[in-house]
C-alpha cells in the first residue's frame, strides 16, 4: 500500500497576495477559487486575513510611473507615484528616502 507524502510548501506574501487580488477580480467564491487553483482553503484564509490586516494598517503598494518627457524646470514633474487604488503622489523635485517614507506613512 502506497502512502501519500505530505509536503508543506513555503508561500511568499507576494505570491499569495497575487492570488488574493486574482480571486477578488474573478468574482468567484473562495471555495471555487481555491479548488480551481489547488490551494488549501485554510492557507488561503490565513493569507487573506494577513492581507486585510496590512490594508487596515495603511500599507499601500506604490510603483513609479515613467514619464517620457525629461524634467526641464522647477514646475515640471520629477516623479509620479500611483497606488493600485488610484491615489497619486506628484513630486516636483528629488526628495530623500526619509522624507518620502514620512509622506507615505
Amino acid at each position: 500500500m502506497r502512502q501519500k507524502k505530505h509536503t508543506r510548501g513555503y508561500r511568499t506574501d507576494s505570491e499569495m497576495y497575487a492570488h488574493i487580488r486574482a480571486w477578488e477580480a474573478s468574482g468567484q467564491t473562495q471555495q471555487a477559487y481555491v479548488l480551481a487553483q489547488g490551494l488549501p482553503k485554510s492557507v488561503f484564509r490565513y493569507w487573506l486575513r494577513r492581507y486585510r490586516q496590512e490594508k487596515q494598517r495603511g500599507f499601500v503598494e506604490v510603483s513609479p510611473v515613467a514619464d517620457s518627457a525629461p524634467v526641464r524646470g522647477p514646475s515640471e514633474v520629477f516623479a509620479r507615484l500611483r497606488t493600485s487604488q488610484g491615489a497619486e503622489l506628484v513630486l516636483y523635485e528629488a526628495v530623500s528616502a526619509a522624507y518620502l517614507r514620512e509622506l507615505l506613512w
